[in-house]
């Protein structure tokens, strides 16, 4: 049955992967690395991925470090490392 969630999970991950594909065509690139605390959500991740998949992109999602606000801290942290080995 269709309910009100289902229309809105599938709209946004519509919406995002349309997004996804004007940005990687404008940027020449097709790997999308997501990440934030709307992907802890099963469905929006399911849903994202297959979408993305289907126009030809490859679709990442976190999976040993959590979406949110961890996993974010992480990466930029890694980032900063990585500018800091860069200047020495």
């Amino acid at each position: 049955p269709v309910s009100g969630a289902n229309i809105f999970h599938g709209t946004l991950a519509a919406g995002l992967a349309d997004w996804v594909k004007r940005a990687g065509l404008e940027h020449g690139i097709k790997t999308v690395i997501s990440g934030g605390g709307c992907f802890h959500n099963k469905v929006l991740v399911e849903l994202l991925d297959d979408h993305v998949r289907k126009i030809g992109f490859h679709s990442y999602f976190p999976e040993q470090i959590p979406p949110g606000d961890g996993g974010i801290s992480l990466g930029q942290a890694w980032v900063g490392a990585l500018k800091l080995m860069e200047q020495s």
